[in-house]
């Protein structure tokens, strides 16, 4: 099935018309110049004939028989390729020859049996009609002197006719011949880049890499054009559609990691303090330690409220609710601004503090943002660090920005972990227990609020501890 249709395909069919209108162009083509060659054939041999015979005729004005015989015994000696004959008004026969074949006697010239080739020439008439010998044809005169002339045994158009015909149809299937091959090549170079083209498009439809197409300057070219960049269009549109949809995938499937992670960090600190108030109704605490339990309670409550006002800052920023205000302000009052509620963190953990900050550095970004985020990041840093670990802060010129960085030592990420260190709720231990402030919210919300105001970041272990750098804009 496929091959028929391949071979009706466009070749075929182009090849097939131009045939049909080559026929038909070469056939009425010779069918005009057939009717033309016989016309001229005929007319054509009659004045030959009539120039030969005319002169003869001449000279048998006023001549008696006898003379009329003797001119014409004088002719036949010079003429002896005509056979003919003489007859006198009464048809008595004058003169013969002898390889004479003569038509039906008496046979007028208004008579069915003449070819229609009655012409006129001086003061004669001549008529060609059929002798009944098949190619044998009859030339019939009649003279002022009522005398009758015969000429027979001999073609008078059919012999020439067919040989001029039989050229002709050999020039014309030459002509038919040449014709058909040049539609044949004609047809070849339009249906070879067709063929070509579909091809290609079958690739193209099958989303295989299709080769080049010739360049073209016709309507071939400008349509293999058009469906090369359809093709790569299509190629991005799906490709932009499959990112698209493993990006939505990507964020379905952390959503539901997210909300079974906060479902999780909520549902902790409430079984806790449900168990706290249901154990002091029930009497299984004593009234003496009420105090402790309540205080205990009220920890958790604010830890619920500060991982509720977290969860929310993320779902805010996710959806873009939260818009930063960029302004430009000096790094070093910024970074002081922000330690000075760390202070404490500091010396309860014995912890050293190292500044290494350019005081003149002034950058543009969102200071209430960048706040946020650099507080989660020295919260992270000194919740992970041992006792008496170092944490330095510095800033560093990198071309034309500044890269603000904290590095706590004492302290190393597994390199199969460090991708994971800013997905929510983790915890570098896989412990979801009751570490106090250690939800696994702190990077999460440092990569929402850095992705938002476009600044670069990136966590790396360091030969002493764990770096955080980001690059922020400068003034």
């Amino acid at each position: 099935m496929k091959n028929k249709v391949r071979s009706f395909g466009i070749f075929g069919k182009v090849f097939f018309y131009t045939c049909l209108i080559i026929i038909f162009i070469v056939g009425i083509f010779f069918a005009l110049f057939y009717e033309r060659i016989q016309s001229t054939v005929t007319i054509t041999q009659q004045q030959q004939l009539g120039n030969v015979f005319h002169p003869l005729l001449e000279s048998l004005q006023d001549k008696t028989d006898e003379e009329t015989i003797e001119i014409a015994k004088a002719f036949h000696a010079e003429n002896r390729s005509f056979q003919f004959c003489f007859e006198n008004a009464n048809g008595s026969v004058l003169y013969q020859t002898d390889g004479f074949s003569k038509p039906e006697a008496g046979l007028p010239f208004d008579s069915p049996l003449y070819s229609g080739a009655l012409f006129e020439q001086g003061r004669y008439k001549f008529a060609t009609i059929d002798g009944g010998t098949g190619r044998q044809s009859a030339i019939l005169a009649l003279s002022v002197n009522d005398k009758k002339f015969y000429i027979s045994g001999f073609s008078l158009t059919s012999s020439v006719f067919d040989e001029i015909v039989g050229e002709a149809i050999i020039a014309f299937s030459l002509i038919l011949f040449v014709s058909l091959i040049a539609a044949a090549v004609f047809a070849r170079r339009i249906a070879k880049p067709i063929r070509r083209l579909t091809t290609n498009t079958r690739m193209m439809a099958e989303f295989e890499d299709a080769p080049d197409f010739p360049d073209r300057s016709d309507e071939i070219g400008q349509l293999a054009k058009d469906v090369y960049l359809m093709h790569q269009n299509l190629k991005d549109s799906i490709g932009q559609l499959e990112e698209e949809i493993k990006r939505e995938r990507e964020m379905e499937e952390n959503q539901r990691y997210f909300f079974s992670a906060a479902s999780h960090e909520l549902k902790t600190p409430i079984a806790a303090a449900s168990a706290i108030l249901e154990g002091m109704t029930e009497g299984v605490i004593e009234p003496e330690e009420y105090p402790s339990c309540l205080q205990e309670t009220l920890r958790l409550m604010q830890e619920q409220s500060t991982l509720v006002t977290e969860i929310l800052d993320i779902v805010k920023m996710n959806d873009h609710v939260t818009t930063p205000v960029f302004s430009k302000f000096n790094i070093s009052h910024f970074i002081h601004n922000t330690l000075e509620c760390f202070y404490p963190l500091f010396e309860a953990k014995e912890q050293i503090l190292l500044l290494d900050v350019d005081d003149n550095l002034v950058i543009h970004s969102d200071s209430h943002l960048l706040a946020k985020a650099l507080t989660c990041i020295l919260h992270n840093a000194t919740q992970n660090s041992p006792q008496k670990a170092t944490i330095c802060v510095a800033t560093k010129m990198k071309t034309e920005r500044c890269v603000l960085s904290v590095e706590n030592s004492g302290t190393h990420i597994p390199e199969a972990n460090v991708s994971k260190m800013f997905e929510a709720f983790y915890v570098e231990d896989e412990s979801r227990s009751n570490t106090k402030g250690r939800n696994g919210l702190g990077l999460t919300i440092v990569r929402k609020i850095l992705t938002l105001m476009e600044i670069p970041y990136d966590i790396q272990n360091t030969k002493g501890g764990v770096r955080f750098s980001m690059t922020l804009p400068c003034s």
